[in-house]
This record gives C-alpha cells, structure tokens and sequence, in this order.
C-alpha cells in the first residue's frame, strides 16, 4: 500500500472519532436542554419523565455516535472490523444527509427558517461521507482487508437495520 493510502485511513479514522465525538456532544447537549426545557416550562419531574420512552426515543443517536468513534479508533488499529464498520457508518451518514435534504425539500408542509443552510450542511455531509465511503470500497482497502461474502451480507444488513431504525422508529 502506498503513502497516501496509508494517510488517508488514518486521516479517515482520525475524522470518523471527531465527528462520533461531536454526534455525542450534540445528542447529550440537546437531552440536557430538552430535560431543562421541561423543568423550567412544563414543570416536569424525574417522576413525570419515563426513563424508558426517554431512552426509545433517542437510543439511535447514541448508538450511532458511540458506533462512529469506535469504527474510527479500530480503522486506526488497521482492524478489518474497523473498515466495516466505517464503510458502515459513512454510507449511513452519508444517506441521512440526503434524506434529510429531501425531506427539507419535498415533504409538504415542512418549513425551515434557515433552509439554505441546513441545505448546504446536508450537502457537506452527503458529499464528504459517500466520498469516504466509496474511498474505503476502493480496491486498494478491498485488497487489504479482503472482504468476504459475510462481510458484504454483514454491510448490508447493518445498514439496512441503521437506516430502517432512524427512519421508522
């Protein structure tokens, strides 16, 4: 493997912990103001608040973000199951970028005051995710890592499961 490959995994792996670590951030920071949004305006108690709908409701982003930061240190371990699991998670950020561009496009009704920056963030993110994607699926990494049949099946399916959970549930 040349230089630049090796580079680009581990600029790779190095984005994919930043990026996990600021899903993170931003799924605690926003439970922390929703939780004091609901003190302060609609005089809710831990009582009042089920742990468990808590949890169903924003289990995804947690899942995800921890997801993003441990395929991002097992890619910079040279771990195939880190390569899976960028490849994973870069197609599935990647995908949810675009969808959420279509939606702020297409879906009747829906009104945001900032459109053309959220446009270009879904853009950012659909563009810099499918790229990582379709770098890490290039032959040199393929070579390396040897994917195997399971391997794809295991792709597809954990995607398909990611992409079906943030979409329906």
């Amino acid at each position: 493997m040349t230089k630049s490959i090796i580079y680009s995994e581990k600029v790779i792996g190095a984005l994919q912990i930043i990026f996990g670590t600021f899903v993170l951030f931003v799924f605690f920071f926003g439970l922390k103001n929703l939780y004091e949004l609901g003190i302060t305006y609609y005089h809710l108690t831990w009582e009042k608040i089920s742990i468990l709908r808590v949890i169903r409701i924003y289990h995804a982003e947690f899942i995800f973000g921890t997801l993003i930061i441990i395929s991002g240190l097992l890619l910079l371990l040279n771990k195939k199951s880190g390569w899976m699991l960028t490849v994973i998670t870069s197609f599935v950020t990647g995908m949810l970028g675009g969808i959420s561009l279509l939606n702020l496009y297409f879906i009747p009704g829906k009104v945001e005051s900032n459109k053309t920056e959220t446009t270009v963030l879904d853009l950012i993110i659909l563009v810099v995710f499918f790229s990582i994607s379709f770098i890490l699926l290039s032959k040199p990494f393929k070579t390396k890592y040897n994917p195997t049949k399971r391997t794809w099946y295991t792709i597809i399916i954990t995607v398909a499961l990611l992409l079906g959970d943030k979409m329906f549930f």
